[in-house]
């Protein structure tokens, strides 16, 4: 007798001959078929389910992964009640623009009343995670940790509109994955592992699985998961219930996306390599001392960072590259001015280009690195054309809107689409609901602190982000990296590092108590601690520290920190200031383990073992 022949031509004319094994009447196993179908998109594949009553199509390719649609969807609709803000995504009317007198036009914020209903939401699912049995799992934090950071992207960062909706859409994604997995391992892997052989009826409002495996398709039909049995039609055994290895694990057409993680987000690229020639016969180097404005609308600097400037060699041939450009103008522009009409000039241009170079923080985005004098000719330039009070001629006005078109170009380069500059009905800006005339010094000075503040954050990011090299070492080195850098700051995650509110002046690094600001500081010292060339004084594992002993480790810090930044960015970076005067509204100061030692006046670092959720 010949041999049956099961290929998928032969089935598509006899699909009769799939049912040569039924047993009408017995318990389905996981590796039987309810219900079949052919799929020949890649490769001709047979699909069954033991226990779904719809064959739906296989996510296919190198990592067998389903992807984003045009409309920020993973597919069709997801049953997520009783989590419906988990689905819709945000409406146009919804997207309101952050400040109509900023020049860059296009970023803007989710209504808040809108936003209030998802946070609720995804609260409802990080609550759970808090509070069920695997809330200690690796998997777990990090997907809370995800969701918590999404949320605050969403609540605090200017986004397009497009970038909004791709933004909530991967939140919606980290929230309902977290509530499946908690769910997975609290409802269906004891079913699993139960000694008993009740099979659970398969949930229709659950999305299921595609495996390879008969014995995860038999776990999974027990626990009550719909699940779809994938093998090839390509048998050496006329048995076509034959177990297969499954998908060849690469398939010509489809890229071959790299599984590890993200590259951090760098601002500061590094820019040319090695270190400087020097002549022969040159004279030994000198130490220039930085010099240091100080003015009165101008923050302070913290003492202990002020004190390592002076310690720091800060001459050209002691840096390895050509200074790099600015993200951001430094505070000082903005007080060297040689009249009041200058400098209310400045605040102007800067308050409005402000929420767009914010928003161009984000990825895939890059905000412009300029020169520190170009950053005074961007915020002085006459982007409305609106500084001459006579009519000029044709050909003066397409000069200037030439010029115009190209400081524009330069500050969109790669999302020009997306983000643009206007120029017509532009608002006057505001700071605080004050017009810039009516502004006083501590208003000037909040605004200064602010972009001072970003400027720092921004700048160590990116300075770990280079010297921090994650080859070689586990996922969880990297996370607990990761972790250690979000301690550094409110909103306490390292990826959100350089959103800044005014209710954080004078706190945390600023904290003019030491024993206060010791927790950050620690961190920071432990962030240095994977830095190359790291002083063995910060490299200590020392556990409890008096106030002299923390204020020798917190100078020893910031002055590792300023060389490290002026070598491999070739300028003084910005360093931390306080605001003169209170904050105009005080924040609740986060809770962070200070006064855990039986000593008082004694600070015990628990860096290493605090969560930064």
């Amino acid at each position: 007798m010949e041999p049956v022949d099961f290929s998928s031509d032969s089935l598509r004319s006899h699909p009769d001959r799939l049912l040569h094994k039924s047993s009408p009447g017995n318990e389905l196993q996981g590796w039987d078929g309810r219900c079949g179908a052919l799929h020949n998109q890649l490769e001709d594949l047979l699909i069954t389910t033991p226990n779904a009553s719809i064959i739906w199509a296989p996510p296919l390719g190198a990592k067998r992964v389903v992807k984003m649609y045009e409309d920020y969807r993973y597919g069709d609709d997801d049953p997520c009640n009783p989590y419906k803000s988990l689905y819709g995504l945000p409406r146009r009317a919804e997207f309101e623009e952050c400040n109509v007198s900023c020049l860059i036009r296009g970023p803007g914020l989710w209504n808040r009343i809108q936003y209030e209903a998802f946070q609720l939401a995804c609260d409802q699912v990080i609550q759970t995670s808090l509070t069920c049995r695997v809330k200690d799992d690796r998997r777990v934090k990090v997907l809370r940790s995800l969701l918590q950071m999404f949320l605050q992207r969403v609540k605090a960062l200017p986004l397009t509109f497009e970038r909004l909706r791709l933004c909530v859409a991967e939140t919606q994604r980290v929230a309902l994955e977290l509530q499946a997995y908690i769910e997975y391992h609290t409802t269906f892997t004891p079913r699993i592992h139960s000694p008993s052989s009740i099979v659970w009826k398969a949930e229709s409002d659950l999305m299921g699985a595609f495996t390879t495996s008969t014995l995860t398709a038999q776990e999974f039909h027990k626990a009550g998961i719909p699940v779809w049995l994938l093998r090839s039609v390509h048998f050496s055994s006329p048995n076509p219930f034959f177990w297969t290895p499954g998908i060849s694990p690469s398939v010509e057409g489809v890229s071959n996306v790299s599984a590890s993680p993200s590259e951090r987000y760098k601002p500061y690229e590094h820019q040319g390599g090695g270190r400087r020639k020097k002549g022969r016969g040159v004279a030994p180097l000198k130490r220039e001392r930085p010099a240091i404005v100080e003015h009165r609308l101008l923050p302070p600097l913290l003492a202990a960072w002020r004190e390592a400037l002076f310690a720091v060699n800060t001459s050209p041939e002691h840096a390895q590259v050509p200074a790099a450009g600015y993200a951001f103008p430094r505070p000082e522009l903005f007080v060297t001015v040689q009249s009041e009409d200058k400098l209310q000039t400045l605040l102007v241009g800067w308050l409005r280009l402000r929420s767009g170079i914010f928003a161009l923080l984000a990825p895939p985005f890059n905000p412009p690195l300029l020169p520190h004098q170009t950053w005074r000719t961007v915020l002085q330039f006459d982007w409305l054309l609106e500084s001459s009070n006579h009519a000029p001629g044709p050909g003066v006005v397409n000069d200037r809107e030439a010029k115009r078109r190209e400081r524009a170009s330069m500050f969109l380069k790669g999302c020009e689409e997306e983000i643009t500059i206007v120029t017509p009905s532009c608002h006057d800006p505001t700071w605080a609901g004050k017009h810039v005339p009516d502004l006083d010094d501590d208003d000037i000075q909040a605004i200064l602190w602010e972009l001072a503040e970003v400027r720092f954050r921004v700048e160590l990011m990116s300075l770990d982000a280079w010297l921090y090299s994650s080859t070689g070492t586990s996922t969880t080195d990297a996370d607990a990296h990761k972790r250690l850098l979000g301690l550094c700051f409110p909103p306490l995650n390292g990826e959100l590092a350089w959103i800044v509110r005014l209710e954080d002046a004078n706190q945390r690094l600023g904290n003019p108590v030491w024993i206060l600001r010791a927790p950050y500081v620690c961190a920071l010292r432990w962030v240095m601690c994977t830095w190359p060339n790291c002083p063995s004084v910060l490299r200590e594992e020392l556990r409890h520290y008096d106030e002299d002993q923390f204020l020798q480790m917190e100078r020893h810090a910031s002055t590792f920190y300023i060389d490290c930044f002026f070598k491999y960015f070739g300028h003084v970076p910005t360093l931390p200031r306080a605001l003169a005067h209170p904050p105009p509204f005080e924040g609740p100061t986060p809770l962070r383990p200070t006064l855990l030692s039986n000593r008082p006046g004694i600070y015990t670092d628990l860096t290493q073992w605090e969560d930064y959720e």
